[in-house]
């Protein structure tokens, strides 16, 4: 009897008492609960199995897998809320609405402009669905369009880009204005921070209109393989993304270089692959001036044409390129079909070297100096 009045009693803290039992507590409120987690884990299992059963690729599934199990973690966190809001005797429209009035209250008003947090909101989708549909435009221009009329991919990075911006700022513009952001909007809107972004985003824009420079002028593109200056260094490497504010490349080292747009363009940049993806690349190397010439430059050819990095058709060179303290120093001319390369043909070369050099007695003289000491005179008496 004790237990069922424990279970059937409100409960009280203190002073106050709360408006519901524990049992009501339990069935209505901590059951629900632990149902919507088991449910949940084994939604996310099922859907696991699901994905990893089909044929979709290997990266793709794991998207999938992230997107799916976020989604089903949002319908969870809501369904809690829902049940927690009807234990506590709140209506859960009637909160719903008074949200939405709140967060659709416009906290910048002047003229046609009313911002509001949910305008803000659409924002985000707006932007990534521009986006989204502007790099779908310039791929299916890449595929159904270039390939046919046979532009040239200096030509394609050009039009597609600008093809891209004008798709997404056409998007932009419709969006916004369905959110209810005209284009009057926007331009008084720009009036009134106008002197803020001329001001705190100087950097910003210069980058911005170094982007577009980039895309009309195309002093590099896609693929290209650059020297670069930036603030903090020079780096080499294949460029695999121009943005309008920033362009990315990665190094030989796996590294990913984020550069400011400005950087490029007011910097000298050596592109390697402007006109032609083939580089000479000349490899040095000293010998001795006991040796003979024409028989290490022999031995440095066969090793060139050995090379696999070698571009068919050519044939490697040889250069006596310059008389030092220490020996004469000879250069290896090989082409490769692309600078990025360099790094592995030059350990190719230089192994092979090294082995070819102790199997023909060739001399790699280290560096030297001779010191030739002169006796002081001797002082002669009175």
């Amino acid at each position: 009897m004790d237990l069922e009045k424990l279970f059937t009693t409100q409960i009280q803290v203190g002073s106050l008492f709360l408006p519901f039992t524990p049992m009501a507590l339990m069935l209505e409120l901590l059951l629900p609960l632990l149902l919507l987690s088991i449910l949940g884990f084994l939604g996310r299992r099922i859907s696991h199995s699901f994905i990893r059963k089909s044929t979709i690729k290997e990266p793709a599934k794991e998207k999938a897998q992230t997107i799916v199990r976020r989604i089903l973690k949002i319908v969870q966190y809501i369904l809690f809320l829902t049940l927690i809001l009807r234990f506590l005797g709140l209506s859960v429209p009637t909160m719903i609405h008074g949200m939405v009035v709140i967060l659709n209250t416009p906290f910048i008003a002047a003229g046609d402009i009313r911002i509001s947090v949910i305008t803000l909101l659409a924002i985000v989708p707006l932007l990534y669905l521009a986006n989204w549909i502007g790099g779908w435009t310039q791929k299916m221009l890449d595929v159904k369009v270039f390939d046919v009329i046979g532009i040239d991919s200096r030509q394609r990075f050009s039009v597609g880009n600008l093809i891209r911006y004008g798709v997404m700022a056409l998007f932009l513009l419709f969006g916004l204005s369905a959110i209810g952001i005209s284009f009057s909007s926007l331009t008084a809107l720009f009036a009134i921070f106008g002197v803020g972004i001329g001001f705190g985003l100087q950097t910003t824009v210069a980058n911005f209109f170094s982007g577009l420079i980039i895309v009309v002028t195309r002093p590099i593109k896609q693929g290209d393989f650059i020297k670069a200056t930036t603030a903090d260094g020079t780096y080499e490497g294949i460029v695999s993304e121009i943005k309008l504010i920033y362009t990315v490349m990665n190094t030989s080292l796996n590294e990913t270089i984020i550069i400011p747009n400005s950087s490029i363009v007011d910097n000298s940049v050596h592109n390697y692959s402007y006109d032609d993806p083939s580089v000479i690349y000349p490899i040095p190397i000293q010998v001795s001036y006991e040796e003979d010439l024409n028989r290490v430059q022999e031995i440095l050819m066969d090793i060139g044409r050995a090379c696999p990095y070698l571009r068919k058709g050519e044939e490697p060179r040889t250069q006596i390129f310059s008389f030092d303290n220490s020996g004469i120093t000879l250069r290896l001319l090989i082409t490769l079909d692309r600078a990025s390369e360099k790094f592995a043909c030059r350990t190719y070369v230089h192994q092979e070297i090294w082995q070819a050099f102790r199997t023909h007695g060739v001399t790699i003289p280290y560096p030297q100096m001779d010191v030739h000491m002169i006796p002081p005179k001797l002082s002669q008496g009175p």
